[in-house]
């Protein structure tokens, strides 16, 4: 067996960015998280053995049908801001557009602390139970400075938190990414994915 390499042009990361500039809804979202003690839970919660060498913050879910029903403006506000730049992404790459009907799901604030950090790459779709997810989204809600950054493993890119930023991308492994570790300043996001319309978490 013998390695070829297929020669290109064109070389795309198909990773889209966006400024949401509202600067007040950046805020609102980190004082709902601020506000919402008893909604939090440690990012290894869920397992039996902790490992804050792998992940290491403070995250609340929240589901569609409860912005819906406690009508949470401030949410309702950041998802038609989020579908724009799905909007957007999709006329970036035509393909895109054969999925008319994408879902938004349940989705995750995010806080970490001075020290935080998700070391280990790894992507949305990496199971049977996470096969609907078509892309992953991520918005900056402060910013940080030198430390901090989402790394994308295959593309050696780097991107440092900016207030409002929002990046799309593939949830596939070929888009594995990583949060560097907090050294000065404690950083907010808020992500989750879009995905195919079969199964119950949806904003309808």
């Amino acid at each position: 067996m013998k390695r070829q390499i297929i020669k290109t042009e064109k070389s795309e990361h198909f990773i889209g960015s966006w400024i949401i500039d509202n600067n007040e809804l950046m805020e609102n979202i980190v004082d709902y998280f601020n506000n919402n003690h008893e909604e939090h839970k440690f990012a290894n919660s869920d397992s039996a053995e902790t490992n804050n060498e792998e992940k290491d913050f403070m995250e609340l879910t929240l589901l569609p049908k409860k912005i819906k029903r406690d009508r949470l403006e401030i949410f309702e506000n950041y998802i038609n801001s989020l579908v724009d730049c799905y909007m957007d992404y999709q006329n970036q790459w035509n393909y895109t557009k054969k999925w008319d009907r994408i879902h938004i799901g349940s989705f995750t604030i995010k806080k970490f602390l001075i020290s935080g950090h998700h070391k280990t790459f790894h992507n949305d779709k990496n199971d049977i139970n996470t096969s609907h997810k078509l892309f992953s989204w991520i918005t900056f809600l402060n910013d940080v400075n030198e430390t901090g950054s989402l790394e994308f493993e295959n593309f050696n890119i780097s991107i440092q938190p900016k207030k409002g930023l929002t990046l799309i991308w593939p949830s596939e492994w070929t888009h594995s990414f990583r949060h560097t570790e907090t050294i000065k300043e404690e950083k907010f996001i808020i992500d989750g994915s879009f995905h195919f319309p079969d199964t119950i978490d949806t904003f309808e």
